[in-house]
């Protein structure tokens, strides 16, 4: 396997450095050892919790094939899983490469990491919370220093799960010649051999496989939806947790980000119509096969035509393997795992990515997001005034709201109402946090698209660099969610949060960050979801 380093500026190393020192304080040299399915571990423990960084779940993949499970390779010597191993091969554009660092890179990526409490379980086991990075599908990393679990796992006596997946054309080649359609979403198989492996192994750190949650954010949050929708009526998990993201990402008129595609202004290029072609075109593959050319491609060559982009590797439809056609027609089917479910948006997700986005007139970006439906775009730009005295004084305010209604608020509305209606237990919740700690730029310093994960992980700076309100509702989110991980039906165990129903006039939107006691307060979802009405039909459709 090939291995790639790349995105480090001094400025970020010293930052990631800092961020690891904080969160490995405290470390003794203290092993904790497992015995697994494929051999023996070695980890860290300090502080009253273990600490297991770089398990393997998966044999090496080969380029474009499913995973294969660890188990198939066992190992007689005892691991080393005190640092971590090489994230996946990261496709993210030269222009914020030095903003993201990614550390080690390799195809060799498919490892996960474990912190649990180290005290004694109990009888029945710990409740366990499996966590999916963001990313768009096409970057991220379990390494992330946002998403070290140890606060999480000591704070809550939970196990944290955090396994890396692959991403961009190596986890979602898509519809290539020679590719089966049920293996078009590899990336999405490892997310479900994950799975397979907590099953057989979460109980040497004292989980309950029968206690499993998952949850993610973004591209993590529409993965964990696609899991939802594809694993069966008997799924290896029991509640779900959603973070700005539903399945409707890929499948909806938004698919294959178009709306980021928009605000980066990347739409209607021709390789990303055609992603993997265009690859294969610059890689000089002349008369080769696409596949047999990319297949035996250096990977900083890929690595390197990748970074120049614009290129985007979604998923798509595979014959319902991983990703429906239809979430709505699978919904419908009665298929669908009838687990408890808590889902949310942030209260202005669009701004950071219209916040460099070229002057663009409204009726323009909304003709470009549903071409040829022009009974839809009038609708869509009367909905969204923009103008002197109107609620959106420019175009780029009425842009922003409508992507956030659109990619956001109005897809999780839809899921949320029909996950409802259904039956199954819903919770929902508007991350509305108007205090933070300061982040450079000023970028994260409002309720934007994945500003909310510091919170629920509690890797927030510690005092006085974070507001006294913020840490507060750090801790009531943190624990809101582990509450909810521990006995999905009762919800996030606060009395005043109440299932969703979307009823007109029902208080039924958890609103988190109005309240600096209990964090939350009821709002009408009808409120939030006004302009709703106007999507709910693209949802439904297929793409």
């Amino acid at each position: 396997m090939e291995f790639s380093f790349r995105g480090w500026s001094p400025q970020s190393t010293t930052t990631a450095f800092v961020l690891f020192a904080l969160l490995t304080l405290g470390y003794a040299q203290q092993p904790a050892q497992v015995k697994l399915d494929d051999g023996s571990y070695s980890g860290l423990t300090a502080n009253g919790f273990n600490k297991f960084l770089g398990v393997r779940y998966a044999a090496p993949p080969q380029r474009f094939a499913p995973p294969v499970p660890s188990s198939m390779a066992p190992h007689n010597d005892v691991m080393n899983a005190t640092a971590f191993a090489p994230s996946c091969i990261q496709a993210i554009p030269a222009a914020i490469a030095a903003t993201m660092p990614s550390g080690p890179e390799s195809e060799d990526c498919l490892f996960l990491n474990v912190y649990a409490p180290s005290s004694p379980p109990p009888a029945e086991g710990r409740t366990v919370m499996v966590w999916y990075y963001g990313g768009g599908f096409q970057f991220g990393s379990a390494n992330t220093p946002m998403f070290d679990g140890s606060s999480f796992a000591q704070n809550q006596d939970v196990i944290i799960v955090t396994p890396n997946y692959r991403t961009s054309v190596f986890g979602f080649p898509g519809d290539v010649e020679g590719i089966p359609p049920q293996m078009r979403n590899v990336g999405l198989m490892d997310q479900k051999l994950a799975l397979q492996w907590v099953q057989r192994n979460i109980k040497a750190f004292g989980g309950d496989p029968n206690k499993v949650t998952l949850f993610g954010e973004s591209a993590g949050a529409s993965s964990v939806d696609l899991l939802l929708l594809t694993s069966g009526a008997q799924p290896p998990f029991r509640a779900v947790i959603t973070e700005s993201g539903t399945s409707y990402l890929v499948t909806g008129p938004q698919a294959g980000g178009d709306i980021i595609g928009l605000m980066t202004g990347l739409l209607g290029r021709p390789n990303m119509a055609t992603p993997f072609q265009s690859l294969a075109a610059s890689l000089n593959c002349g008369n080769q096969k696409a596949l047999d050319c990319v297949k035996a491609a250096p990977v900083d060559a890929i690595v390197s035509v990748l970074s120049k982009g614009p290129f985007n590797f979604p998923p798509v439809a595979d014959g319902d393997a991983n990703v429906p056609a239809s979430p709505d027609a699978t919904r419908a089917s009665g298929k669908v795992p009838r687990v408890p479910m808590m889902i949310g948006t942030n209260l202005r997700e669009a701004d950071i990515f219209t916040m460099a986005q070229p002057p663009t007139a409204l009726d323009v970006f909304v003709a470009a997001t549903f071409p040829g439906d022009t009974a839809l775009q009038k609708a869509v730009v009367t909905a969204y005034p923009v103008g002197a005295g109107m609620p959106f004084p420019t175009p780029k305010d009425a842009i922003t709201q409508f992507a956030t209604d659109l990619d956001w608020t109005c897809s999780i509305a839809h899921e949320a109402r029909l996950s409802a209606q259904s039956g199954v237990p819903t919770w929902r919740y508007l991350f509305n946090s108007t205090s933070f700690p300061p982040t450079p730029g000023g970028i994260l310093s409002r309720p934007v698209h994945g500003s909310e994960i510091g919170f629920v992980f509690g890797n927030l700076p510690p005092p006085p660099a974070t507001p006294d309100q913020a840490l507060a509702l750090s801790k009531f989110m943190q624990t809101a969610w582990a509450n909810f991980a521990k006995n999905p039906t009762n919800g996030p165990g606060v009395p005043v949060w109440t299932q969703f129903s979307g009823m007109p006039g029902a208080m039924d939107l958890g609103n988190l960050g109005g309240v600096l006691g209990d964090g939350v307060s009821m709002i009408d979802s009808k409120v939030v979801d006004s302009r709703c009405n106007l999507f709910d039909a693209s949802y439904a459709m297929t793409k």
